[in-house]
């Protein structure tokens, strides 16, 4: 009885102390004070607890509170699990966010990348419009100016025949003056000196009359003839050439139609463009000179024909004098004699006449202006006060060309007022390396094809009007200089000039000055001596130019 009566104390003194230590651990974790309730519960466990049946129990009670405390621990994990779960998912959340604007930023950047190239396409597509229209404006310029060059040819073709028909015409009633002259007095002295002939030398004489006629009027015809088959010869050689100029116009429009059709590929649009433009220049260069040759050739053809055909005519008619004068003035033969004398005498005179013009005309030409220049010798003002003349120097065929050039008027030169100048001469061109250097020298066809056109342009005269030419070979003592402005495809040239050595360029007083420039009406040089502008230097030889090289000075010489 009794150790029931224990084992029921112990039972309730160990379920007391359980549900005691809950409630301190509870009131513990959540930061409360002992109430003295709880005090008063702990004190009653501890007497209970210290019975010694408690004592026996130790074990049992320790074993408790272990499962109590694995319990207890068991929650905290859980606890602390739940928190990785959740901060794994802000993390996995905070991840996603980020990858949904780094894809937005992608997006954004793709059509920023769009927007750029389709720009970027309508630019280039709006260049390529531009160069385009351009280029047919320039095809349809050049198209124009070999129309205009076309019908100055005829003009100058059908006034040259007029002039020579005329000349012709001219020179055959002359000549049929004279023969009716020496007719009439032959004549004359005829019917003096045999009025008591009988009327069979009568006959005989109006005979020779009738066939001097006869040959004179067979020569007028053939003349006629001839002028009338060199008329046709020329019309038919016009027609040709004009034939060949519009079908060359043709091709060139056909070539520039393909030139059009391959300017859809923008990475090949520049070097298509190029080489279109330096089969073109090389085209029309090469039907230039063609046209020029056939020209030549038919005017000396024609030449060779009138003279041969008047040789012709001459010497029938000179035969046909010949023998009239032999059947009608046998009898008068020192008459006739002294007829051809006096004939003989003024072709003479008229021979010597035109050879003393022919002679002053050459020698006015060889001449020139510049004798007048040097023989007045007139003094610089620097130098008369320092008591001497400057020096004149010796020339030869190796040059500095001092060139202004006046800015054009079309295709870009409307609206840019400068200049990309180079020099030719005949067959070959110079490009400017600045004024202490020598000028590059190179073939016309390379000046004017794309590595030039398109590359270096005009060296160290590029958008200048003004430059210099260092060391420029004329190669004789005259040379043709033709200034050109380059373009893209149809360069500006400028009409050629006949210049020489200059040799009234001089320093004096630091500066350089030269009485005998070259002008036209588009530019305007001075052509100075090279050992002359080597001594001045480069800075001498740009002042000079900076001043417009004087153009008063240039019009004591004239154009040349």
């Amino acid at each position: 009885m009794e150790s029931a009566e224990a084992g029921c104390g112990l039972r309730f003194s160990y379920a007391f102390s359980i549900g005691l230590a809950a409630r301190v651990r509870g009131f513990m974790r959540g930061g409360h004070l002992m109430t003295p309730l709880l005090a008063a519960q702990l004190a009653v466990m501890v007497l209970l607890t210290s019975q010694p049946a408690a004592a026996a129990e130790d074990a049992s009670a320790h074993a408790i509170a272990e499962k109590f405390a694995r319990s207890t621990n068991d929650a905290k994990t859980a606890t602390a699990k739940a928190d990785d779960a959740k901060k794994r998912t802000e993390a996995e959340r905070l991840k996603a966010v980020k990858k949904a604007a780094e894809a937005k930023r992608k997006t954004e950047d793709a059509k920023r990348k769009a927007e750029t190239a389709r720009a970027r396409a309508e630019l280039m597509k709006a260049d390529e419009a531009e160069m385009l229209a351009r280029a047919h404006e320039e095809a349809n310029q050049r198209e124009e100016e070999q129309r205009r060059a076309l019908a100055e040819l005829e003009i100058a073709e059908a006034e040259r025949i007029a002039a020579e028909n005329k000349a012709l015409v001219e020179k055959e009633a002359r000549e049929a003056g004279l023969v009716a002259e020496a007719e009439r007095t032959s004549r004359e002295t005829t019917a003096r000196e045999a009025a008591e002939r009988d009327r069979l030398e009568a006959e005989r004489s109006a005979a020779a009359t009738r066939a001097a006629d006869d040959a004179r009027k067979a020569s007028q015809a053939k003349a006629a003839d001839a002028r009338a088959r060199s008329e046709t010869e020329a019309a038919r050689k016009m027609q040709a050439a004009r034939a060949e100029a519009e079908q060359m116009a043709r091709e060139a429009r056909k070539a520039e139609a393909a030139h059009d059709a391959r300017q859809a590929e923008d990475r090949r649009l520049a070097d298509e463009l190029a080489k279109e433009a330096r089969i073109a220049e090389e085209q029309r260069a090469a039907s230039e000179r063609q046209a020029a040759d056939h020209l030549l050739k038919a005017e000396a053809a024609a030449r060779e024909a009138l003279e041969r055909e008047a040789e012709q005519q001459a010497r029938a008619r000179a035969e046909a004098e010949y023998a009239a004068s032999e059947r009608a003035a046998r009898e008068a033969d020192q008459q006739r004699l002294i007829l051809e004398a006096e004939r003989e005498a003024e072709a003479i005179r008229l021979t010597e006449k035109i050879r003393k013009a022919r002679d002053l005309r050459e020698a006015r030409k060889s001449a020139g202006p510049e004798d007048l220049t040097s023989a007045i010798n007139i003094p610089d003002a620097t130098t008369m006060t320092q008591g001497r003349q400057p020096t004149i120097e010796q020339v030869g065929t190796r040059v500095t060309v001092l060139l202004m050039m006046v800015a054009g008027d079309r295709g870009i030169r409307r609206w840019n007022k400068s200049a990309d100048p180079v020099l030719c001469l005949e067959d070959v061109c110079y490009v400017s390396q600045g004024p202490d250097t020598a000028a590059k020298r190179m073939p016309r066809s390379t000046a004017f094809g794309p590595g030039i056109a398109l590359g270096s342009r005009a060296g160290a005269c590029n958008n200048a009007l003004g430059c210099v030419f260092r060391d420029v070979d004329l190669e004789g003592a005259k040379a043709l200089l033709q200034p050109i402005d380059l373009r893209i495809v149809r360069h500006d040239r400028r009409e050629a000039s006949e210049v020489r050595a200059d040799e009234t360029c001089a320093i004096a007083g630091g500066k350089l000055s030269c009485r005998a420039g070259v002008s036209s009406a588009t530019w305007r040089a001075w052509i100075v001596p090279e050992a002359v502008a080597a001594r001045a230097g480069a800075t001498t030889l740009e002042a000079a130019l900076s001043t417009g090289l004087n153009a008063s000075e240039a019009s004591i010489r004239g154009d040349r």
